[in-house]
């Protein structure tokens, strides 16, 4: 049954057949995105040569490649309409987070989501465009410390990365992921699959999360913002551990089933809840 949403304007664009669309496209790219980055990952913890990979490195890969132009052009379109629907996610809330304390910060998450993507959507396009800028010598968590304020911003976003880590991990252990599926349009093969590349998925993107909230945490109590780690310092640190072969490589299987989960939801989930 399909939800009736108030007359508001936040709601209506939620409930779009634009918007929709706009999603579905942002779930894939999205997804894409990270069996790209969980392939690279479990390529290096096997043993074979290669680099690990976060976002902005995984733009440059494609840009390097045939037509690659045209595929970075694609891939930004995708990271904006992504970035756009957590934004609508974030104000409209059709999927009723509510005002809770949880709400709220599964809320906030989906801003800085937003916020995220939306610098990575503009980054794949001025790459797209020509520009030779690089995939970043600093991280996000970097550049937020070095800003005015940046040690109150970056207190405030590590605990929303520990808070949206601690539902991930909910959600991997209790299989409800937020994302409402057709499972009638889907075989039971499909929904068996979906359903395990869900629990590990967010299991894994639950590690990156944590690891990600510790790293900025110190960077803040210690004024030291090189210890901040982004997407890339947080597998290399995977990799350092004692057996961290096989520590990358669970990880890295779990983003690469974190992206096959989100395209399946690109395709299956209802809209907008």
């Amino acid at each position: 049954m399909r939800r009736e949403f108030p007359a508001d304007v936040p709601a209506v664009i939620a409930a779009s057949g634009t918007m929709e669309v706009l999603s579905r496209v942002g779930y894939v790219v999205h997804g894409a995105i990270y069996l790209v980055i969980g392939a690279l990952a479990a390529r290096l913890a096997w043993g074979s040569r290669g680099e690990l990979a976060d976002p902005p490195s995984v733009i440059d890969i494609l840009d390097k490649l045939p037509g690659g132009d045209f595929l970075v052009s694609m891939v930004a379109a995708g990271l904006a309409a992504y970035a756009l629907w957590r934004f609508v996610q974030a104000v409209a809330d059709p999927d009723c987070q509510g005002r809770t304390f949880k709400g709220i910060v599964v809320r906030a998450g989906r801003v800085i989501s937003g916020i995220g993507y939306s610098a990575l959507a503009v980054f794949a396009s001025r790459l797209a465009a020509g520009s030779t800028e690089e995939a970043g010598d600093q991280t996000w968590a970097y550049r937020l410390l070095a800003e005015p304020l940046g040690t109150v911003a970056g207190g405030l976003v590590a605990v929303i990365l520990l808070c949206v880590a601690t539902d991930d991990a909910r959600k991997a252990c209790t299989t409800k992921f937020g994302e409402r599926l057709n499972h009638h349009e889907m075989s039971v093969l499909l929904t068996a699959v979906t359903r395990c590349a869900g629990s590990w998925g967010f299991a894994a993107r639950a590690v990156i999360l944590i690891f990600g909230g510790i790293y900025l945490m110190r960077a803040v109590f210690q004024a030291e913002p090189h210890r901040a780690k982004g997407f890339e310092g947080i597998l290399a640190g995977l990799l350092r551990l004692p057996h961290g072969e096989w520590a990358l490589g669970l990880v890295a299987l779990g983003l690469g089933a974190y992206g096959l989960f989100m395209i399946q939801a690109g395709v299956y989930r209802r809209h907008p809840y």
